[in-house]
């Protein structure tokens, strides 16, 4: 028996300055399921993910986003965020006197019934010096991602979207991410939306559906995703 469907987008038509960015994307993602989303730089699915978690400068020109019953169209972040959605970015931007140390009294707030303070953490050795500087600020690509991992461990999210993960991750660190994930969010109350170039994250989280996306549209989707990978590898993305 399938689960409840956990997202539901129909017909999502996203600009950008009066330019069509999404071209009427469908897609349903239902609890427990993980979500590859595959692609050509440019295609929209930075855009998607953003859309989703309802960050500017975008504008929804027609179409649904529909989280439990939730119409998320005119929702602001924050309130996805207490919903469950988190999106962890592919490049987070710095911001200037607020550190995660400080965050910490927002991360409580979005669950104060159930906040367990300092969540168990994969970069525990290395998130420690970066708790008191200001967020993104200098940080290397390795230290933006165990940075935005050690929100998304406080903020304990149901849905996640993950924007290229192993950007500035060596083998090691993005082997102890990939293990994290897996433990953390394949379960059956959770769901995963991840965009990816690697064929390390499909093999190891082994996605529900993978999903093509070119020219702001879903082209092709398929629970295969060795076959799809095999595809891309042997015509790039012309072979959708």
């Amino acid at each position: 028996m399938k689960q409840a469907e956990f997202l539901k987008i129909k017909n999502l038509t996203v600009t950008l300055q009066e330019k069509a960015i999404l071209k009427g994307v469908n897609l349903i993602i239902r609890k427990g399921e993980t979500h590859a989303l595959l692609g050509p730089n440019g295609s929209g699915k930075s855009t998607l993910a953003q859309v989703i978690m309802g960050l500017p400068p975008y504008r929804i020109k027609n179409g649904s986003l529909i989280f439990e019953g939730h119409n998320l169209t005119k929702l602001s972040p924050e309130t996805r965020a207490k919903l469950g959605i988190q999106l962890i970015f592919q490049n987070p931007p710095p911001l200037n006197g607020i550190s995660l140390s400080t965050l910490l009294p927002y991360f409580q707030n979005l669950h104060k019934d159930n906040f367990v303070s300092f969540q168990p953490f994969i970069f525990e050795k290395e998130i420690q010096p970066l708790l008191d500087r200001d967020l993104n600020k200098g940080f290397s690509g390795g230290e933006k991602k165990i940075a935005e991992l050690y929100q998304i461990v406080q903020l304990q999210p149901r849905f996640l979207i993950i924007d290229e993960i192993d950007s500035g991750l060596d083998l090691e660190k993005l082997n102890k991410v990939i293990v994290f994930l897996k433990k953390q969010f394949l379960a059956p109350d959770k769901s995963l939306l991840i965009i990816t170039h690697r064929e390390e994250i499909l093999r190891y989280l082994q996605p529900t559906t993978t999903h093509i996306m070119k020219d702001g549209q879903l082209v092709f989707s398929s629970p295969n995703w060795k076959k799809i990978w095999q595809q891309i590898q042997k015509y790039g993305y012309k072979a959708y």
